[in-house]
């Protein structure tokens, strides 16, 4: 995908992101990604992104605010990523040049994103179809009914299709910037703005999974069982073992786990071995093989294939993209 090819090199330029803005737009879907790009700094502090609200009038009106667009739409065919909010009204015209904006970008090869019922637009604009998409659960019946030619899938917090990317409603466009961030600029850049956001990095479903089990209560029962899982990630240990640590039933353990972090303890686990991996990447030069058995995995195939399964990549691509050198100049 074009989009990312600039966190791919040791290219210096800012990424360029475009937010669409247009009567109606919901307000909520244009303060998430204003909330979190501008923060994303590399490890010289200096700035990774640059973000252009974008529109065909200079002023317009949503809800009680009236939003100034310093960058008309044209603006928008420069950007790397462009961000189309979501609508307050799904009977809120969408302007013609806005729809043409979209196409052009799509054609250009300019990664799109939806938040929220935004995907209406970008279904709108015939860029979905033929390919999956989700949208806020309140609207999915309306979204089903206009576009046949879209896979809707249901109950995901976001949908990533490579070059196009939606995301469900509310809070779950917190999940698909940070998605983006790390996709873009590694696990380190977005956990740290996940932290500064006071939001999950990682979340399952639709059930919250939170990347770091200090932003847990320390009354909360299951954290000091996470906190002794991080601190072991090396170790090789079964639900039995946990459950045997802790004085419970193994039943308990997995009632623990999904009502807290939203996931089974295996996956947690996984993912949590993971996370020390890409740190691991990310900060060091050790070999994949040591990584492996650093992080409890048996041998360094196994990692690599739980490791792909997570993140895409494998551990050497992951590393050769986003280990700490590419910032250092």
């Amino acid at each position: 995908m074009t989009a990312n090819k600039g966190f791919m090199t040791k290219q210096q330029s800012l990424h360029k992101i475009a937010l669409l803005v247009f009567d109606g737009v919901a307000i909520g879907d244009v303060s998430v990604p204003i909330s979190l790009f501008p923060y994303a700094v590399n490890r010289a502090g200096s700035p990774i992104y640059t973000v252009g609200i974008c529109s065909s009038t200079e002023r317009l009106q949503t809800g009680f605010l009236t939003i100034a667009a310093p960058n008309d739409l044209s603006w928008a065919l420069s950007a790397d990523t462009l961000i189309v909010p979501g609508v307050d009204d799904l009977e809120t015209a969408i302007p013609s040049e806005l729809i043409d904006i979209i196409q052009k970008a799509w054609v250009k090869g300019v990664r799109i994103v939806s938040l929220c019922t935004g995907a209406f637009i970008l279904a709108q604009a015939g860029i979905l179809d033929g390919a999956k998409a989700t949208t806020h659960w309140k609207a999915t019946n309306e979204f089903v009914k206009r576009f046949k030619k879209i896979k809707f899938v249901p109950d995901v917090l976001y949908v990533d299709n490579g070059q196009i990317l939606t995301s469900a409603g509310a809070t779950a466009a917190f999940d698909l910037c940070l998605h983006l961030i790390r996709e873009d600029c590694g696990n380190e850049v977005a956990a740290t703005i996940a932290d500064l956001a006071m939001v999950p990095m990682e979340r399952a479903g639709i059930q919250p999974q939170l990347s770091h089990s200090s932003l847990l209560s320390e009354n909360d029962p299951i954290t000091k069982i996470l906190a002794w899982i991080e601190e072991n990630i090396e170790r090789s240990f079964s639900l039995n073992d946990i459950s045997n640590k802790f004085n419970l039933s193994t039943r308990t353990l997995t009632r623990l786990f999904i009502g807290s972090v939203g996931l089974p303890p295996a996956k947690w686990i996984t993912m949590a071995r993971i996370r020390k991996a890409k740190s691991l990447l990310e900060n060091t030069n050790l070999s994949i093989d040591i990584i492996a058995e650093a992080v409890g995995y048996s041998s360094a195939e196994v990692f690599r294939e739980n490791f792909r399964k997570a993140s895409k990549f494998s551990p050497s691509t992951y590393r050769r993209i986003y280990h700490r050198d590419i910032w250092s100049e």
